[in-house]
């Protein structure tokens, strides 16, 4: 079973010109079923900066070889950091299939390959939870003034709940 890290655009840009780059190994993730909605969605969770919900350009999936001494070592460790060598990596694949142009232009200077989108599909279900989410919270937000008070939050903490299953 290989591991996954989504990239941000400046984490993809240094991985390409310095060859290795160091991450949270928080950020790292095993995914064995594509229809895993919990891993997906701690996946996710995970990128950092995310400025728009559902904004895909700037991010790339790099598929990791699982070294399995090396990550079990750091998982048993509790280490927070962990290092990532481009020879590490299986491949590389947008979010969505419309992004890879964001990334070809790097990967054609270092001679590597970007594969076709293999989580799109979770993206989008995942993109459409998040703003569903964000619907709630806005709308319980210009009520919060009055309406705001530990039942309430309980109420809010529920619905989100039952938004996940």
């Amino acid at each position: 079973m290989n591991l996954f890290l989504c990239l941000t655009l400046a984490e993809w840009k240094n991985l390409c010109s310095k060859g290795r780059i160091s991450t949270q190994a928080s950020r790292i993730f095993e995914i064995q079923n594509l229809d895993d909605n919990i891993s997906f969605d701690n996946f996710f969770n995970s990128i950092p900066d995310r400025h728009a919900i559902g904004a895909s350009v700037d991010y790339i999936v790099a598929e990791i070889v699982k070294n399995s001494e090396e990550y079990d070592v750091a998982k048993e460790e509790r280490k927070s950091t962990q290092v990532i060598e481009l020879a590490n990596v299986i491949s590389f694949f947008p979010l969505r299939e419309q992004d890879e142009w964001n990334f070809s232009g790097d990967a054609e200077k270092i001679d590597i390959k970007i594969s076709k989108s293999r989580f799109e599909n979770q993206w989008i279900a995942w993109t459409k939870k998040q703003l569903k989410k964000e619907g709630i919270f806005e709308s319980f937000q210009i009520l919060g003034g009055v309406l705001w008070d530990p039942w309430t939050e309980r109420f809010v903490g529920f619905v989100l709940f039952c938004l996940t299953i």
